[in-house]
């Protein structure tokens, strides 16, 4: 994965507040089982295997990409991990959002 260009797509989320507010503290549940570390094109965000957290992480990052379409996802299964790597545009918008949801800014 690498850098996303800025702007493309739009950096907006069509998602109403309290929507929002839910989808974050999803996230924040989620990411809270993990070890985040922020790199040159966004996140990635290690977590132990086990029990069905990569049905939710996909579920979670296809929700996410219907309401922020300028986050990109991509997931990585092995016996020793479960890897969630974030894209994230070179735009200030989507960093400050990125930063928000992921928890520190990347790279």
């Amino acid at each position: 994965m690498g850098p996303l260009p800025s702007g493309d797509p739009g950096v907006s989320c069509s998602l109403a507040s309290d929507a929002r507010t839910e989808r974050l503290a999803q996230w924040h549940d989620l990411i809270a089982l993990g070890r985040v570390e922020s790199t040159g094109y966004g996140y990635r965000i290690a977590f132990a295997p086990g029990g069905d957290l990569a049905e939710r992480l996909a579920r979670l990052s296809a929700a996410e990409v219907g309401c922020c379409t300028f986050f990109a996802f991509g997931i990585e299964i092995s016996a020793t991990d479960v890897v969630l790597r974030v894209e994230v545009p070179d735009d200030e918008e989507a960093a400050a959002l990125g930063q928000l949801v992921f928890g520190s800014a990347p790279g």
